[in-house]
C-alpha cells in the first residue's frame, strides 16, 4: 500500500443533484402540506404563498448547496476524512472502523454513507465527486466495496459455535 493521498471535492454535477434533492425534499415535506392547509384556511392567499415558498426554498437550497461545495474529502493510509473549513466541520474514520450507514432516503443521486463503528459523524461519498474513480479504487484496495456496500473481513475471523465447543472438548 503506497502513501498516496487522494483528495476529492464536489463537482458541478454534485451541486446540481444536491440542489434538486433539497428542493424536492422541501416541497414534499414542507411546502405542499402548507399549501394544502392554507387552501382550506384562506384560499385567496395560496397563490402568493406558493410564490413566496418557491422563492424562499430556492434561496435556502442555493445557500446550503453553496456551503456544501466547500467540503473536501481526503483518503490516506489511516482512513477517510472530511473537512469543511467554512462550516468548521471535521470528521475522520479509520479504515478498520468503517461501516456503511443508511443514506438519506430522498435523493436523486445514490450516495454512500460511511460511518464510524460505534457512532460518530457520517461522511457521504457521491459518485459525481471530482476524483471519484480514485476514491473507489482506494476503497477497493482496502477491501471496502462502495457499490455493493460490503466490507471484506478475514475468512477465519468467526467460527461456528459447534466447532469451537467440539475443539474444546477434545
Amino acid at each position: 500500500m503506497s502513501n498516496q493521498v487522494i483528495k476529492a471535492s464536489p463537482s458541478v454535477k454534485t451541486a446540481i443533484f444536491s440542489w434538486l434533492t433539497k428542493m424536492l425534499f422541501q416541497w414534499v415535506v414542507l411546502c405542499i402540506p402548507m399549501l394544502v392547509i392554507f387552501h382550506y384556511i384562506c384560499p385567496e392567499i395560496v397563490g402568493l404563498l406558493a410564490l413566496k415558498l418557491l422563492l424562499n426554498s430556492t434561496l435556502v437550497a442555493f445557500a446550503v448547496t453553496g456551503l456544501m461545495m466547500f467540503g473536501r474529502i481526503t483518503l490516506n493510509n489511516e482512513g477517510l476524512s472530511y473537512e469543511n473549513k467554512l462550516l468548521l466541520q471535521k470528521a475522520f474514520i479509520p479504515w478498520k472502523e468503517m461501516i456503511f450507514g443508511k443514506p438519506f432516503p430522498i435523493t436523486l443521486e445514490k450516495h454512500y454513507a460511511i460511518s464510524r463503528r460505534g457512532g460518530g459523524a457520517t461522511i457521504k461519498i457521491w459518485p459525481s465527486l471530482n476524483n471519484y474513480s480514485a476514491i473507489k479504487k482506494c476503497f477497493e484496495d482496502h477491501q471496502i466495496f462502495l457499490e455493493t456496500g460490503q466490507i471484506a473481513t478475514p475468512k477465519n475471523q468467526f467460527r461456528p459455535l459447534d466447532e469451537v465447543i467440539s475443539e474444546a472438548l477434545k
